[in-house]
């Protein structure tokens, strides 16, 4: 999945001090952003952008690998089709 090497590659890269933004695909759940907080309790903003919307997941030195594979793998049931 694209999304998983975008945020932990760079979150490894910048040793956990960095952001990472991805594009959300049109068939994305149009409330991604509530279902992950009200359901996983993650909190990542999606901002929409002309044409779509941007997911972006801020990583802190204090985040640990299983964080962001939490991430990830909440949001693959969330994204539709690649």
């Amino acid at each position: 999945m694209a999304l998983r090497q975008n945020v932990v590659r760079h979150a490894l890269d910048a040793g956990f001090a960095r952001s990472a933004s991805e594009d959300l695909a049109e068939g994305a759940d149009p409330q991604v952003q509530q279902k992950l907080f009200a359901q996983h309790g993650i909190e990542v903003p999606v901002v929409d952008i002309q044409p779509g919307r941007l997911l972006r997941a801020s990583v802190a030195a204090y985040n640990e690998r299983r964080q962001l594979d939490a991430l990830v793998d909440a949001l693959a049931p969330l994204l539709g089709p690649a």
